[in-house]
């Protein structure tokens, strides 16, 4: 959640779901989070079964410890390395561009593979945006969302649906609608919807915008610290 000054704490794999970060030992497997401790293993949380997967690993919220990423077909459930307490906390589902720099979608075609991954807006708050999995050319979106104590909490959501022609290799949008999120991806309002033609600019908008989406008592707090 801040920015790097010294090189990150990388996560040591021994087997393919054991592995060792800052000293300690860590088991993802038969549906658990096992940590070592006091030569046994203790179980810290459970995993869903879309979780089962190989883990990834990544310094997601550049604390300066590798976080932990599974894959779950459209995106990434992704566990944060606590250094305090020395576990993983569930953060929440992350866009599959965190990971996966390979993944190509033709609306986002100009914009820089590291600026689709996950961009800071306020290192104060952690405030982040980030570009979702475009849906075979129908759709493509943007979070606003923020992380407190290791956990992610959606602020707003941007949708543009749109069309693939001449072959998939144009896309055009069609209608956008945006929504103010209240912490939950099923929990969302949506405040404006509009048809356009053109790609939307999901970086220029949250920049300008992101203090609107935050709840009334924060955003009251940042305005008046200006």
């Amino acid at each position: 959640m801040f920015s790097q000054s010294k090189p990150v704490v990388h996560i040591i794999r021994h087997t393919p779901t054991t592995f060792e970060i800052h000293n300690t030992l860590f088991e993802f497997d038969s549906g658990y989070i096992k940590k070592y401790q006091d030569n046994k293993w203790l179980i810290i949380d459970t995993l869903d079964w879309a979780e089962k997967g190989t883990p990834e690993f990544l310094d997601i919220d550049k604390n300066g410890f590798q976080d932990i990423g599974l894959y779950q077909k459209y995106d990434y459930s992704v566990y944060l390395f606590d250094p305090k307490t020395n576990v993983f906390v569930k953060s929440g589902i992350y866009s599959i561009r965190e990971f996966n720099d390979m993944y190509y979608d033709q609306a986002y075609k100009d914009i820089p593979v590291a600026k689709q991954k996950m961009q800071l807006l306020s290192k104060r708050l952690h405030i982040y945006f980030d570009y979702q999995m475009e849906d075979h050319g129908y759709y493509n979106d943007s979070y606003l969302f923020q992380i407190k104590n290791y956990k992610r909490i959606n602020l707003g959501w941007i949708i543009q649906e749109g069309d693939l022609i001449q072959n998939r290799s144009v896309y055009v949008p069609k209608i956008l609608m945006i929504y103010k999120a209240k912490g939950s991806i099923l929990d969302e309002t949506l405040i404006d919807s509009t048809g356009t033609d053109k790609v939307f600019n999901y970086a220029t908008y949250w920049k300008h915008n992101w203090q609107k989406f935050l709840p009334e008592k924060i955003r009251k707090q940042v305005v008046s610290k200006k």
